[in-house]
């Protein structure tokens, strides 16, 4: 191909396409950062990942589809953003038109060479700002501020202007500079959780929300002021080893949009999932659910909950009644102290503190109680009962329905509830004897950015239990009545 224009690293191109060729770019998605988007000008696909698992075998599309590369609509032009082998799967390349063009960071010489074992003759590397024609489609890559080559994408068609950043990290000069000289950009395909992947393999490291890199996400589209974001690019999971999904995605798509709510009010969001596709409707944006043939999608899907933070994760959590305690009484006398006692000794004047901490936070709670073996009770390896507090403005209320995203999780042995109460164990047996666990993922989104907390917030059950009394007294008399 005859090289294109290219423009020093520092701006990018001057001109504002004014053209109008009646057309809307259509964004279908397809999984993860894998994106066609469809103009009458030309058709553009992103990072094509088609097949379950990838990344040899780690990873999964999420939520779960099937792609049936024979029914995909026609490609003018495929992007590879980097050479992560979530963005680039030599088996997808495999199945597609060789006659597409190619684009790819330019210095990336295992995708360019791969690209030409595959028979890609259309192939070219892009600069920062550089700008290439697909049909009636110009694409201008956008740069990334890590160490090896990669780029993001400005796709115009005369009509609307899409901005996918994909997995580049960007500062304000790289949005100013579109702005300034691109002009409104339409569509922002945005990154919204901070991954936590590396610091999964060291225990030592905290596995919670990385605050600062996620009020940069929320920055982001409030300088670029698009007409629509669509939370873009983490849409994986870990086939292997699981427990990491409860760690490594600490922000849905969901509740990116909502905290982006707080801070860009006026900046539409749209949620894609595979199968689904997103054009302008009148004014808006508006998706249509699993309308593209050729990705298959599950009739239902579990809304994110296997992202969400668990304190029985990783290492399997049970009641395993290290005591002997009666099993079925130990559950019922369990379920009866949290649906009848517990509230009122969260609310108890000792606890005061503890509660305005949890009101100035915001925080919502789930309990979940394991039962032991022979309890009567069925759990499948999971809890038996789970409740619910909303600790917001208001009087909490216990629930047994709840939302998928908390601040706070306890995961609780039935048994330990009974041990600790009745005095059979000390609260240091309860909680260093595996009795309990508890996560937390506590934040806030104001005008400052996200905040978090500096101290503590103490966890609601443990609160509950040793507020309004001290258990290790009742261990006492019980053991002074036994060995006296």
């Amino acid at each position: 191909m005859p090289p294109g224009e290219t423009v020093p690293h520092a701006r990018p191109p001057g001109t504002i396409l004014t053209r109008d060729w009646g057309c809307e770019i259509k964004i279908n998605a397809i999984g993860h950062a894998s994106y066609l988007f469809e103009t009458a000008a030309g058709n553009v696909l992103t990072d094509p990942v088609f097949f379950d698992p990838f990344e040899g075998g780690v990873n999964v599309s999420y939520p779960p589809r099937v792609v049936d590369p024979a029914r995909l609509p026609r490609v003018d032009c495929i992007v590879l953003s980097h050479r992560h082998f979530d963005h680039f799967d030599i088996r997808t390349l495999s199945v597609l038109d060789r006659n597409a063009m190619v684009l790819y960071p330019d210095g990336e010489t295992l995708i360019e060479t791969a690209l030409g074992e595959l028979g890609y003759r259309r192939r070219r590397g892009l600069r920062p700002w550089s700008k290439a024609r697909a049909g009636r489609l110009e694409i201008i890559a956008t740069p990334s501020h890590v160490s090896w080559p990669e780029l993001g994408i400005l796709v115009r068609d005369g009509v609307t202007t899409l901005w996918s950043l994909i997995d580049t990290v960007i500062d304000e000069t790289v949005i100013a500079a579109v702005r300034e000289h691109v002009g409104q950009v339409d569509c922002l395909l945005a990154p919204y959780s901070p991954i936590v992947q590396y610091e999964l393999r060291d225990p030592g490291q905290p596995k919670t929300l990385d605050a600062h890199e996620y009020q940069w996400m929320l920055t982001i589209p409030r300088l670029t002021q698009p007409r629509v974001v669509i939370p873009s690019a983490g849409g994986l999971r870990y086939a292997k080893a699981e427990w990491q999904n409860t760690y490594g995605f600490p922000v849905t798509p969901a509740r990116y949009l909502d905290d982006l709510r707080h801070t860009a009010p006026d900046i539409d969001g749209v949620i894609l999932d595979p199968g689904d596709c997103c054009r302008h409707v009148g004014e808006r944006w508006r998706p249509s659910r699993r309308v593209l043939d050729y990705v298959a999608t599950p009739a239902s899907f579990d809304g994110y909950a296997d992202w969400q933070h668990d304190p029985a994760a990783g290492i399997p959590f049970a009641d395993t009644n290290p005591l002997e305690s009666p099993p079925q009484e130990a559950y019922e006398f369990a379920c009866r102290y949290v649906t009848g006692e517990m509230l009122d000794d969260l609310l108890h004047p000792a606890n005061a503190e503890a509660l305005s901490a949890w009101r100035r936070w915001q925080v919502t709670w789930r309990l979940d109680l394991y039962a032991p073996r022979h309890a009567g009770v069925g759990s499948a390896g999971g809890p038996s009962r789970s409740w619910w507090l909303d600790f917001r403005p208001g009087t909490p209320t216990l629930r047994e329905t709840g939302p998928v995203e908390v601040a706070m999780r306890t995961a609780v042995a039935a048994t330990g509830l009974y041990d600790l109460l009745h005095g059979r164990s000390s609260a240091y047996g309860y909680l260093f004897g595996d009795r309990t666990r508890h996560t937390a993922r506590i934040y806030l989104i104001s005008e400052d950015g996200v905040r978090q907390p500096t101290d503590p917030v103490p966890e609601p059950l443990l609160t509950a239990l040793t507020g309004p009394r001290d258990p290790d007294e009742t261990y006492v008399a019980a053991q002074l009545k036994r060995w006296r």
